[in-house]
This record gives structure tokens, C-alpha cells and sequence, in this order.
């Protein structure tokens, strides 16, 4: 009868533990099969632990690809946040050349934002030019033809108003273009600048036709019965800056560099102040092609004979300066 222990022809590729593994061995020189081991294919093995380790590695690379691959596209994405806010928001710090005086009369300009002559935007960003917004519609509102409705207010055609009245003066005399709908052409890069001329009891002695030489400088636009207006580069390099070109809008139409409403300027019968509700003459001035990124310094002379000996021009009392700076 044959012994559990039965002895069985080992292949070449089996080995039996040593001689040394005594534990196993039950002296009878014959070893179990639970004891009995296949040779290890050691080529094959390591083949097969390289390639696991590949494959982990593999898995490694990639984790760590995807996550470098992921930063990347986060730095991208803050680069370019960056760069479209320095397209909007102002990327120069520009301070005015001058300081232009307070005044309590004479000619005066809005927005006047801080007291500072210097009008600094930029055309894609809303925000650096709100605060000009808010000034014009703050001016604007003493203009609104709703509050203009009661009695104390007439209609003057080429006389002043009578006693305890006063002229109406609405915002319809400042043109289509130069109203809050339109944000007063800031975001077009064409924007308005409202002017203001207060007199106390000035004697305004206005040009007449042989003043050819006003005739000239106000075309079209010079009248009897009123103060006329021009407004222009202060230097010949600002009148360079003044001039056409093509700006970033689409569609933009060949027209008049400048354009004034009323074009004839400040009526004559709307001095002196009569009444509490008076209105203060204004000109909305429309600047059409002021040229991008050039500080461009503008000067706007209110025209009467009476004026500085007839010499508007050389007081600062009837002349105001601003500069505009857009990017």
C-alpha cells in the first residue's frame, strides 16, 4: 500500500526545497506535494514586473501631465483676464498740463470732475468714464424740459424775457447726440463737453457784421443777437490731434470736426438774470475727432465785442481750457 508520501517524477522545471529546510523534510528523502514548488521563470518574471511598473509609471505621468496640462490652462486663463482689464481700464497715469482757475463767472466747462481740466478714459471701459457721465447728467437735469412747464418759464424769440420770468432753455437745444441715451458719445470716442456762460450785468456789446475777421472764425454760425462760440486745439500740435482719421468704430461718417447747439451760440436777450428759475445759457460742444492716446488741450472763446476790450481770447474770464486724453 502505497504512503501518502508517494513519490512522483518532479519536472525540469520543478525544484524541491533544500536540504537546509529540514521543517519540510521527513526523513524519508521524499517530500510532499504541498512542499513541492515550480521553478521560477526568472526572465519571464522580471519581464512581468517591468511591464507592471510601466504601466504604474504610465499612470503616473499621465496624473502628472493632466495636472501641469491644468495649471497651464489656469495661468492662460488669469494672463488673458489680466490683459482684457489693461484694454479697459486706463493704462497710463496722465496729469494735466495746467490748472485751470475756479471761476463763479464767465465761461465754464462740464464735466469738471475734482476741479481738474483733464478729461482721461478709456473708450472700452464704462468705468473710467462714469464719473463724466454723472457730472453732465447732473448739469443736465437743470435743463429737463418737464420742470420747465410751469408759468415762470417763456419761450424768448430775439427779446429778453419780461419781469419775474425767464427764458426756457431746455435740453432739446442741446441736439439728439449729447444725451444720457447716447452716453454723451464717450463710448464712440466722440464725447460732448456742455458749456456754460454766466454774466451778472456785463454790457454785452456783440459783433457786428463788419467784424470780418469774427465772421471768419464763426462761419456760418456767427449772429447779431448772439455771444458766439468756437472751441479748437490750443497749439498747432493740438489741431493736428484735432483732425480726421479712422477710429476704432465701424461705420463712422465723414463730418464736421467739431459741431456746436445751439450752433449760433449764447442769446444775447437770455442776460440778465430776472427770475430764480433762470437758466444759465449753455452750448453743447461735440468733439467728433479728437485722436486717440495724444493729450489733446482744447481752448473755447466766447465772442462779444465788449469782452477784454474785444480780445476775448487773452482773458480767462471768457475763455476756458480742458484736455482730453483717450485711450
Amino acid at each position: 500500500m502505497e504512503s501518502k508520501y508517494d513519490r512522483v517524477d518532479v519536472p525540469e522545471n520543478l525544484y524541491l526545497h533544500s536540504e537546509n529546510e529540514h521543517n519540510e523534510d521527513f526523513g524519508t528523502g521524499v517530500y510532499p506535494i504541498s512542499v513541492i514548488s515550480r521553478k521560477s521563470n526568472l526572465k519571464s518574471d522580471t519581464v512581468k514586473v517591468a511591464c507592471f511598473r510601466m504601466r504604474r509609471k504610465s499612470r503616473c505621468f499621465l496624473m502628472i501631465g493632466g495636472v501641469i496640462f491644468l495649471i497651464i490652462v489656469i495661468l492662460l486663463i488669469v494672463v488673458a483676464s489680466n490683459h482684457n482689464g489693461s484694454d479697459k481700464a486706463p493704462a497710463r497715469v496722465i496729469e494735466p498740463s495746467f490748472a485751470e482757475e475756479i471761476k463763479l463767472k464767465g465761461l465754464m466747462f462740464e464735466p469738471n470732475v475734482d476741479n481738474s481740466p483733464l478729461i482721461h478714459y478709456s473708450i472700452r471701459d464704462m468705468k473710467t468714464y462714469q464719473k463724466y457721465l454723472n457730472q453732465l447728467d447732473f448739469y443736465m437735469y437743470d435743463y429737463s424740459a418737464i420742470d420747465q412747464q410751469t408759468s415762470d418759464y417763456v419761450n424768448c424769440v430775439n427779446e429778453s424775457a419780461p419781469d419775474g420770468k425767464a427764458c426756457r432753455l431746455t435740453g432739446h437745444d442741446f441736439g439728439s447726440h449729447c444725451t444720457h441715451i447716447n452716453v454723451y458719445g464717450y463710448q464712440e470716442g466722440r464725447p460732448c463737453v456742455l458749456l456754460m456762460l454766466k454774466l451778472d450785468n456785463d454790457t454785452i456789446d456783440p459783433f457786428t457784421s463788419k467784424d470780418t475777421e469774427i465772421k471768419k472764425r464763426l462761419h456760418d454760425r456767427w449772429s447779431a443777437d448772439h455771444i458766439g462760440i468756437t472751441c479748437d486745439g490750443e497749439t498747432a500740435l493740438d489741431r493736428e490731434h484735432m483732425g480726421h482719421e479712422d477710429f476704432w468704430y465701424e461705420n463712422s461718417v465723414k463730418q464736421d470736426d467739431i459741431t456746436y447747439k445751439p450752433p449760433t451760440g449764447f442769446p444775447i436777450w437770455s442776460y440778465p438774470k430776472k427770475n430764480p428759475h433762470y437758466k444759465v445759457p449753455a452750448v453743447m460742444v461735440h468733439f467728433n475727432t479728437v485722436r486717440t492716446n495724444h493729450l489733446v488741450t482744447i481752448k473755447c472763446v466766447a465772442w462779444a465785442k465788449s469782452f477784454n476790450n474785444g480780445k476775448p481770447q487773452d482773458s480767462k474770464m471768457y475763455s476756458v481750457r480742458f484736455q482730453f486724453f483717450m485711450e
